[in-house]
């Protein structure tokens, strides 16, 4: 049997620290932290960051009773606080976790789920606001032909049963998680009746959608979002009496082309032209948007805000001027996310 392992990161839409719990396992699916990371106890449950504050005051104070290593106590006493609510974790200063998914029956059946575990990291991301680094192309074989030389991040697959260096330390710290079980589900929800993502522009607008998570300026984030609509809207060519002026148009163009100086600025305007009236014979990018939300949602006022929004993007453009429509109107993120969710759900069989 062999297992695939892939190193990711994460980071939530607040660009807050929030983590995913690890050492869980579902089937033959577990989530770790990087190897190389220390322990942390994560306490949870705090109604507030104050009352958090307060027990790491207590920890630093020296009144809380930490047994010997191995201990089958309470590996915490802190009050009235139930048991359950203390975990021990290793925890990555880097925010750095590892997936190891075993079971399989050869690399190659490894390497080819690796397109199903990506749209499950997107379908996490859509749902629970954290984006991720990951690679998942080019994994490295490892095997006693072929040692891993180097850890570039790339996906590994072994043998299952094969062991990497381990290195811990210790940390003490007090920090909120989402437990790693959601990821695990949605990973191996994929594995079992999803798809890979196979279309290009899908693939790019989910990867624009994960870097807008790193960028925490309005403006360019804005941009980032936007410019999900323009590629994944279809551009439908215009009705066949505006096409019949624009050909027109070019017959002139190219006439007067002929007969232009050499090197005159009318001759490089006319070679200009001929782009302009190009792309011309194209739906503007503003009425596709508008189309593609519509047909994708079935929404009026959702394609309407799109057509809005694509407004905002040219303004800002243009004049680098970054404000939102007046009125009441559907945020851009409610209106991506929508549509990737719709496409993602359209992957499973």
């Amino acid at each position: 049997m062999y297992s695939l392992q892939i190193r990711f990161k994460l980071l939530n839409k607040s660009c807050n620290r929030q983590e995913l719990s690890d050492n869980l396992k579902i089937g033959h699916i577990s989530i770790m932290s990087d190897e190389q990371s220390p322990f942390s106890v994560i306490i949870q449950g705090y109604r507030s960051e104050e009352e958090a504050q307060k027990t790491v005051d207590e920890i630093r104070a020296g009144n809380v009773i930490v047994p010997p290593k191995g201990s089958k106590e309470s590996p915490f006493v802190l009050g009235n606080m139930p048991d359950d609510f203390i975990i021990v974790e290793k925890h990555n200063p880097q925010n750095t976790y590892t997936l190891r998914i075993d079971e399989f029956n050869s690399p190659d059946e490894a390497q080819c789920a690796l397109g199903k575990i990506q749209a499950g990291f997107c379908k996490f991301m859509l749902e629970r606001k954290y984006a991720y680094q990951a690679i998942f192309d080019n994994p490295q074989i490892v095997n006693s032909e072929q040692p891993m030389i180097a850890d570039n991040g790339n996906p590994i697959i072994f043998e299952t049963g094969q062991k990497f260096p381990n290195i811990s330390g210790g940390e003490v710290r007090v920090q909120s998680f989402t437990s790693s079980q959601v990821l695990i589900r949605d990973i191996d929800k994929f594995l079992k009746t999803g798809s890979p993502i196979n279309d290009e522009k899908l693939k790019l607008a989910f990867d624009i959608y994960r870097l807008s998570f790193y960028d925490d300026v309005p403006s360019s984030r804005f941009l980032n979002l936007i410019n999900i609509l323009e590629v994944l809207a279809l551009k439908k060519k215009k009705d066949s009496k505006t096409l019949e002026l624009i050909d027109s148009w070019e017959a002139e163009r190219k006439e007067r082309l002929q007969n232009s100086e050499k090197g005159s600025a009318e001759e490089q305007s006319l070679k200009d032209l001929k782009s302009t009236l190009l792309y011309g014979r194209d739906q503007s990018i503003r009425s596709s948007i508008y189309d593609f939300v519509l047909s994708e949602l079935n929404d009026t006022d959702k394609a309407t805000a799109a057509k809005k929004w694509y407004d905002v993007r040219s303004h800002l453009v243009h004049d680098g001027t970054f404000e939102k429509p007046k009125g009441t109107i559907i945020p851009i993120e409610t209106i991506i996310e929508e549509i990737l969710k719709k496409k993602l759900t359209e992957l499973f069989h």
